[in-house]
């Protein structure tokens, strides 16, 4: 899946395909469906061995692979959102430029041994 590869190769967030991941929930809805229909013609047709039907083990396969690729690029987006380095550099900036006033409106503190060696 092309939306997958290119989250995860992209260093910052890329803009969420919603409608490419709610076409994906509706098409596996269906098979998902189909194959529940499926395994119930097939359990009715006694001619057909239930351990040899390759058929519903190959759909099936493929609905995981697909979920799996969809968990894979929301993962992928969630580790992008959770890390520091890619939330907003105007927060990183106000907060670095706030860190850097504090810490020159106050004087650094004399101790008695600095007083000492002065005289």
């Amino acid at each position: 899946m092309e939306a997958v590869k290119q989250e995860s190769l992209h260093t910052d967030l890329m803009p969420y395909q919603d409608a490419l991941f709610s076409a994906l929930k509706e098409l596996l809805a269906e098979q998902q469906q189909k194959l529940k229909d499926y395994l119930l013609y097939e359990e009715e047709d006694e001619s057909k061995p239930q351990s040899k039907n390759f058929r519903y083990i190959i759909y099936n396969t493929e609905i995981e692979r697909v979920q799996y690729l969809m968990k894979m690029y929301l993962r992928i987006r969630l580790k992008k959102v959770c890390l520091p380095s890619h939330r907003s550099n105007s927060t990183a900036f106000t907060s670095s430029k706030a860190n850097q006033s504090s810490k020159n409106s106050h004087p650094p503190l004399r101790t008695n041994s600095s007083k000492s060696t002065q005289k």
